[in-house]
């Protein structure tokens, strides 16, 4: 029983982690300056998904609890309030990159053509945590409730939408402009709308997004924010402290030669 509901969750959580790779190997063909620019930008992109990632396993531990003892009202709470506080990680993190983010990739580039090519990718990228905010929080209140196959699904629908219009777009195939590593992120953007929408689809239609369930766990929505943000941070920190040490071994990394 453990297997068949773990087994969607590791294969979606290394597709999860694949996105970023996948978008490496596409853009490899282009030479090693745009694999760097790649590399790069990953360590930043893939910085702000970590921390949406370990939020998000911390909303699913709560919606387990309340989906176990069977309180409706205590899933709405910690599905929304789980959305509001990734939404909320999301916006600091993009307002991060677009203040500091050109300084830390200039400083690290090792030409002025990969610090520009890094900084597009970013900027487009950004689009994909802002999505996978809603996206993380729909598919943790899926596992949370035993239903760990749609998630998984999602991503075998995100996967190949992710291959196909990112490799059109790297190389400008079929009539379609050469975008380089900016076509790397457009392609993943693409994919995390398409696993998305797929997730809020099948949430609505089991749930009706808990129309019915009237009021809020601890009185106002703010209150359970506050309740639910104390519960999550000290699980998030300790994914949050596994990522940054990574991402930051990446960025340093970076410094050596380019091949």
């Amino acid at each position: 029983a453990i297997f068949q509901m773990a087994w969607p969750l590791t294969l979606k959580a290394m597709m999860l982690h694949g996105i970023i790779v996948i978008d490496a190997y596409l853009v490899s063909g282009l030479g090693e300056q745009a694999l760097a620019a790649m590399g790069l930008a990953a360590s930043l992109g893939g910085l702000l998904l970590g921390i949406l990632f370990a939020f998000s396993s911390a909303t699913q531990i709560r919606l387990a609890q309340a989906f176990g003892s069977g309180r409706p009202v205590a899933l709405k709470t910690g599905f929304y309030a789980g959305v509001i506080i990734n939404l909320a990680m999301s916006l600091i993190g993009l307002a991060f990159v677009l203040w500091f983010g050109g300084t830390i990739i200039r400083s690290l580039a090792h030409t002025a053509e990969i610090a520009a090519q890094a900084q597009a990718y970013l900027h487009v990228f950004l689009c994909v945590v802002l999505i996978e905010a809603v996206g993380q929080c729909l598919g943790s209140y899926f596992n949370g409730c035993g239903n760990t196959k749609t998630p998984f699904y999602s991503y075998l629908i995100a996967l190949p939408v992710n291959i196909t219009v990112s490799y059109i777009l790297i190389y400008g195939l079929y009539g379609f402009p050469a975008l380089g590593v900016v076509g790397a992120a457009v392609g993943t953007v693409i994919a995390a709308i398409a696993h998305t929408l797929f997730m809020g689809v099948h949430f609505y239609k089991m749930t009706r997004a808990h129309r019915d369930v009237a009021g809020w766990l601890h009185g106002t929505l703010l209150a359970s924010i506050k309740r639910h943000l104390k519960f999550a941070a000290p699980i998030a920190g300790t994914f949050v402290s596994m990522t940054l040490a990574t991402n930051l071994c990446a960025m340093i990394y970076a410094k050596m030669s380019i091949n």
